[in-house]
C-alpha cells in the first residue's frame, strides 16, 4: 500500500461504520470556516503565503476524497480507559459490526488493544477476539489491511503472544495466515532498547514501529510541562528509530501533537470569543505542522493524530514539506539526469546518486500529493515519470545519448 502520511486515534466507545467519513468531513468544515482562502490559511497556518493556494487546494482536495484520511486505529487502550468487562464486551462487539459496515474505499483500519503485561493481557485477547470475530461473522473477512496495534511494551513474550493469538484466529476463522498485521508502540525506556529484538519476534507480521512519545518522556520522569514531540529524548528516539526501521524495512510513525486545534467557545459566541477560538485553532495547527516539519527532518513521515481538525494540519505540514524547495529540487535533478547520472556541481551543490535519490523521492511525493503534475516533472526533469518511478539512474540516461561528463 501505499506511505500513510497519518493514523487518527478515536475511542472505541465513539466508533461506527460512518465516523470515517465524518471525521474528514468535519475537518473539512474547520478548513472552510477558519481559512476559507489562501491569505486566512496562511495566517492561520504559517504555511508561506506564495504556496498557500496551491497547499489549501491540496488540503481540501485531500479531504474530499471518498476515503478522507490515510488511517484509522479503533482504540480500546488510553483513548477508551478502564471500564467493566460488560461494557468492554460491548464495544468489542459493536465495532467489529461497525468495521465490517465501514463503506469502500475506506481509510486503512484497525484497533489498538490493551496491554499484553500480565494485568491486562487476558481483556486485550478477549476483547481482539471479540472484534475479529464479530467483523468476520458480519463482513466474510476483515477490512483490507487490518492491523492491531499493540501498547506499553515491556517484554518480547507480550509480541510473541499477540501474534500466537492473531494465528489461532486466523486457522480458527479459516482466513488466510499471516493476513492480520501488527503494529509495535515504542514507549517504554525497555521497548526503545530493545527494538531489534521486537522486530525479530513480530516477525512477518510487522508493519510499522510507533514512537508513544509521553510515556517514554514520563518513564524518564520528565516534567509535564516540558513533554512535546520537540523534546531531545523524542528527537534521539524518533531518529533511532527511523534508522532502525529504514535497516529492517519497516514503516516508522511519530507520535502525537497534544496541543489541539480546538476553540475553548461553543454555541452563540461574542466576537472576542470568536477572536479566541480562531487563536486556538490557529496555534495548535502552526504546532502540529511545526511537529511534522521535525518528523520529516528525521526521516519519519507518518504521524498520530487525535482530534479531526488536526487532518487538516496534517496535511497542510505534509504537502508545505513536500513543496518547500520543490523549484530548486527539480532543476538539480533535471542537472543530473542530463550529465548522465554522472556527478555534478552547480555552485556550492555537489549531487551524486545517493543525492540524486533524495531528490527524486520529492519530487514524486508532490506529483502524488497533486501539487505538481507529471508534463511537468518530465519537462522539467527530462525523463518520464515511469523511470523516475524506477528508481534506475541507468534507465533514465539510456533513453538519451551520454552528456559530456562535467567534474565537479
Amino acid at each position: 500500500m501505499t506511505q500513510p502520511l497519518q493514523v487518527l486515534y478515536g475511542g472505541a466507545h465513539r466508533f461506527n461504520a460512518e465516523a470515517p467519513r465524518k471525521l474528514a468531513l468535519l475537518a473539512l468544515e474547520t478548513l472552510d470556516q477558519y481559512a476559507p482562502d489562501a491569505a486566512r490559511f496562511a495566517e492561520m497556518t504559517g504555511v508561506d503565503p506564495a504556496s498557500a493556494d496551491l497547499v489549501r487546494a491540496a488540503v481540501a482536495r485531500r479531504l474530499s476524497q471518498p476515503a478522507g484520511f490515510d488511517d484509522l486505529r479503533v482504540d480500546f487502550e488510553d483513548g477508551y480507559g478502564p471500564r467493566s468487562d460488560t461494557e468492554e464486551d460491548a464495544h468489542a462487539l459493536a465495532v467489529g459490526v461497525s468495521l465490517a459496515a465501514v463503506p469502500d474505499p475506506a481509510p486503512r483500519l484497525g484497533v489498538r488493544v490493551k496491554s499484553m503485561g500480565p494485568e491486562t493481557r487476558s481483556r486485550a485477547l478477549r476483547t481482539l477476539r471479540a472484534v475479529i470475530r464479530a467483523c468476520v461473522e458480519a463482513r466474510g473477512g476483515l477490512p483490507q489491511g487490518f492491523v492491531v496495534t499493540l501498547p506499553k511494551i515491556s517484554r518480547a513474550d507480550e509480541v510473541s503472544a499477540l501474534c500466537a493469538a492473531l494465528q489461532a484466529e486466523e486457522r480458527g476463522l479459516s482466513l488466510p495466515e499471516g493476513l492480520i498485521g501488527v503494529e509495535l508502540m515504542v514507549e517504554t525506556p525497555w521497548s526503545l532498547s530493545n527494538v531489534s529484538s521486537l522486530v525479530e519476534t513480530a516477525g512477518a507480521r510487522l508493519e510499522s514501529l510507533h514512537l508513544g512519545a509521553y510515556d517514554l518522556l514520563s518513564a524518564l520522569q520528565i516534567r509535564a510541562e516540558v513533554q512535546s514531540l520537540q523534546h531531545p529524548i523524542v528527537a534521539l528516539a524518533r531518529r533511532q528509530l527511523a534508522l532502525m526501521g529504514a535497516a529492517a524495512s519497516i514503516r516508522v510513525s511519530d507520535g502525537a501533537t497534544t496541543l489541539l486545534p480546538v476553540g475553548p467557545h461553543r454555541g452563540a459566541l461574542s466576537e472576542a470569543q470568536r477572536s479566541e477560538n480562531r487563536e486556538a485553532v490557529a496555534a495548535g495547527w502552526r504546532r502540529h505542522i511545526a511537529d511534522i516539519w521535525a518528523g520529516f527532518d528525521d526521516g519519519i513521515r507518518q504521524g498520530w493524530d487525535l482530534h479531526p481538525n488536526q487532518l487538516v494540519s496534517r496535511y497542510a505540514g505534509v504537502f508545505s514539506v513536500q513543496l518547500a524547495g520543490l523549484d530548486g529540487v527539480l532543476d538539480r535533478l533535471g542537472r543530473f539526469v542530463q550529465t548522465a547520472a554522472q556527478a555534478v556541481r552547480a555552485g556550492a551543490v555537489f549531487d551524486d546518486a545517493a543525492t540524486a535519490q533524495g531528490l527524486v523521492a520529492q519530487t514524486l511525493a508532490a506529483l502524488d500529493s497533486g501539487l505538481i503534475d507529471e508534463d511537468t516533472v518530465a519537462s522539467r526533469v527530462g525523463v518520464s515519470v515511469e523511470l523516475l518511478r524506477g528508481r534506475s539512474f541507468a534507465a533514465m540516461v539510456g533513453v538519451r545519448p551520454r552528456a559530456p561528463s562535467v567534474r565537479p
